[in-house]
């Protein structure tokens, strides 16, 4: 169990290695707490959903124009939906 005796050098150079470690650890939570980090990544979260659901909408819509039972039922219900708020939104003037 006899360990060789590290040099100076040797024992500087491993401070640097944890030093950098530590910097970069640092950094990157740094990165990840930023409210500014948080809100664009956020924004480019809904971005992306908002990009998927109009595409699945037109996905949608021209299979219920093809007649595709299941995207008219949605549509419909969707229509129906939007009538009743209307009709709500009306009664409640």
């Amino acid at each position: 169990m006899s360990e060789t005796p590290r040099t100076v050098e040797d024992i500087e150079a491993e401070i640097l290695r944890t030093r950098l470690a530590m910097q970069s650890t640092v950094n990157e939570l740094s990165t990840r707490l930023n409210p500014r980090e948080q809100a664009k990544a956020a924004a480019t979260r809904a971005g992306e959903k908002a990009t998927t659901f109009g595409q699945n909408t037109v996905a949608e819509a021209k299979a219920a124009l093809k007649g595709d039972p299941r995207a008219l039922a949605k549509f419909a219900s969707v229509g129906v939906g939007l009538g009743l708020l209307a009709g709500i939104k009306k009664l409640r003037k």
